[in-house]
């Protein structure tokens, strides 16, 4: 099983890795991570600025324990074609309450997660390894000019405090043996889930899922437990009782435990009131927020569900009734009926495209790129047509496949001094592939971190040495679907806080292809500082990213200026507290060390902090001496001397866990 995966140790001392893998929500731009917030609290004891010293102080550890609440940067992502999912940055300070919730309870945690036999995703003990696949590792490095330290492996590999039990995907679930044992045993399968689970959470009904067992009454260090954690998840989040924050996987664990409780529950119930034997009588399992029950008949599917239901309202929470489905065997969703359709397709297309460049075949020579690609995009049609259901429930999988099939089957296999002949041919097998992978993403556009990897892997390929003769029409290709892509904006301006992260990751892609390939200024004003809209903290850094210190754009970078002096509160009468405001606080902290914003920008918003935590401001030897150091440094948002590639590696384990 891992025999191309190399075996590393972690070291469970280090506390601060929590914030490399439970505080931050997976959807977030390519070059925005916590790993400059860990590099700053790891070396806090040695660090001799004490500009430095009093941001640490006041905006991650809150040394005078004066702030009551917290307000998390929130925004909303495409979810469906009709849909969007908000999320939440949370605090610097609530973070660091996290990192000290997790030090301090981690086994209370652990405790709580494994009480119901129904979960099939939860923490079963403190993560103390990882593995590396040194196959695809050797992919990464193949094309990176910089050399990792031992931080950036042991960074880049960590996915979660924890070590999970049960499925990491959903799908992996109804791919397993054990849903085929089910549907041996049972003969009715109901698919429900939670409405609006996160937002309707009630902090308090943590204590209720908790107090009543023996194990915690007897246990002061329990019940502080109880309070605690429910303070935390407050002071997250404004202070509120009604809710919790969307994204970081401290919520997903924050849930776990209530849902434990409620499985537990209704387990008890059905066995007390019914005589039903879990497992030898019906069945259900949950996966976060998602329950799948089985039974021999729907009437004992319908007592299932009612009692679930009831256990639920107990804790505040509904069923959504509208998403119920019910089937008899055979135990198979449109959904998946459609992928199978999709994945047959697909394997029949891609085993001609990859016999035109195999070595046994002597004709090896596309005649009509077009008519390949089209002839495959009118069969994927065909199969939606017929079954009903629009692009959104397969682009994911067919750009899934085909970013796959490019990196591993092209850009890894490709060997140096090609002839002309097969150049020319890798080169129409690339822009098939491409131009399909194009055509979904464009219609159908989400928070998809593999082609962003596909793109960065290719590009940096090219720049090295693969298929030389091709090289700049294969730049012009990927900069046409990036301007197609760009064109095709929409701003809900009806939805508040809408972040464009789709094409923020794109358009930083595209920035990979250099001087000659920059992006009008027109075209940037109209998709991120397009007038009537408020550009947020993302849109502004990651503009900011790809516009770096190019003329042209000279007039973008003053707006962007007069946009985080507006979030800011900066001459304006907005109240300036970095301390509660999350947006302003990682604004204020990228904005000190992003190196395309002038240094008298920066002395006015070190001005502007210590008049708010009202100390004496620095001389400018201090402050010259802070912003030396700055230079060199990140927060959040990476800015100079980056691997994107590396980057993506490690969103890309991070998402592996949910």
């Amino acid at each position: 099983m891992y025999k191309n995966k190399k075996k590393f140790h972690i070291k469970k001392s280090d506390y601060l890795r929590v914030l490399i893998s439970e505080t931050l929500p997976i959807e977030v731009p390519i070059i925005f991570s916590n790993e400059g917030f860990y590099d700053f609290l790891k070396e806090k004891e040695k660090i001799d600025n004490q500009i430095l010293t009093d941001i640490i102080n006041y905006l991650v550890q809150d040394s005078e324990k004066k702030t009551k609440y917290t307000i998390p940067f929130s925004y909303n992502i495409l979810k469906g074609d009709n849909e969007y999912r908000h999320l939440s940055l949370i605090h610097p300070i609530a973070q660091w309450k996290i990192k000290e919730l997790y030090e301090k309870y981690e086994n209370i945690i652990l405790y709580f997660c494994q009480k119901s036999p129904a979960s099939i995703r939860c923490p079963q003990k403190i993560a103390s390894f990882f593995y590396r696949k040194i196959i695809e590792d050797n992919k990464y490095k193949l094309n990176s000019d910089i050399t990792l330290t031992h931080k950036d492996d042991y960074i880049k590999y960590i996915t979660s405090f924890f070590s999970y039990k049960g499925y990491v995907r959903l799908y992996h679930f109804f791919e397993s043996k054990n849903f085929l044992e089910l549907e041996k045993k049972f003969s009715i399968f109901w698919s429900l889930d939670v409405a609006k689970c996160f937002p309707s959470i009630y902090t308090h009904s943590f204590s209720w899922a908790l107090k009543d067992k023996e194990y915690i009454k007897s246990n002061l260090q329990k019940t502080q437990f109880c309070d605690e954690f429910d303070r935390v998840m407050q002071f997250a989040n404004y202070n509120e009782t009604n809710g919790i924050v969307i994204g970081p996987e401290i919520s997903r664990i924050f849930a776990e435990m209530i849902f434990q409780k409620i499985d537990c529950n209704v387990i008890n119930i059905l066995e007390k009131k019914c005589k039903y034997q879990f497992y030898k009588d019906y069945y259900f399992c949950r996966y976060v927020d998602d329950i799948h029950i089985f039974a021999p008949n729907n009437s004992i599917a319908k007592e299932i569900y009612d009692c679930y239901s009831s256990a639920l309202l107990d804790f505040k929470l509904y069923l959504n009734t509208a998403k119920l489905k019910k089937y008899n065997r055979p135990f198979i969703t449109t959904k998946t009926t459609l992928i199978e359709e999709v994945k047959k397709a697909t394997n029949i297309f891609l085993e001609k495209i990859f016999d035109t460049i195999s070595q046994n075949n002597k004709k090896r020579e596309i005649i009509d790129a077009w008519s390949l690609s089209n002839s495959y995009l009118k069969t994927i049609k065909s199969i939606c047509n017929i079954r009903g259901v629009s692009y959104n429930e397969i682009s994911a999988y067919v750009i899934a496949i085909f970013t796959k099939k490019i990196e591993n089957k092209i850009i890894m296999s490709i060997k140096k001094n090609c002839t002309n002949k097969e150049e020319k041919l890798y080169y129409d097998v690339l822009v098939i592939l491409l131009e399909i992978i194009f055509f979904f993403y464009i219609v159908h556009p989400s928070i998809n971190y593999k082609i962003s990897n596909t793109l960065i892997l290719l590009i940096n390929r090219l720049k090295k040495d693969l298929l030389p003769s091709y090289k700049e029409a294969l730049y012009e290709f990927i900069y046409k679907f990036g301007e197609d892509f760009l064109n095709t904006y929409n701003n809900p301006l009806v939805i508040d806080n809408f972040l464009s992260l789709e094409y923020i990751n794109i358009l930083i892609c595209l920035g990979e292809l250099g001087e000659n390939y920059l992006i009008e200024e027109q075209k940037l004003r109209d998709v991120f500082l397009k007038e009537g809209n408020c550009p947020s903290y993302f849109n502004l850094m990651a503009l900011m990213f790809y516009i770096k210190n190019h003329e042209k754009y000279d007039g973008i970078r003053d707006i962007i200026i007069k946009e985080i002096d507006f979030i800011i509160g900066n001459n304006n009468d907005r109240e300036f507290d970095p301390q509660k405001n999350t947006e302003q606080c990682l604004l204020l902290l990228d904005s000190l060390a992003c190196p395309y914003i002038f240094e008298n920008k920066k002395i006015e918003l070190i001005k502007l902090f210590y008049e708010k935590i009202t100390k004496k401001e620095p001389n400018k030897k201090e402050i010259a001496n802070f912003l030396e150091k700055m230079n060199k440094r990140k927060w959040f948002f990476d800015w100079e001397n980056i691997n994107l590639l590396n980057l993506l590696k490690k969103k890309k384990n991070l998402s592996a866990n949910y």
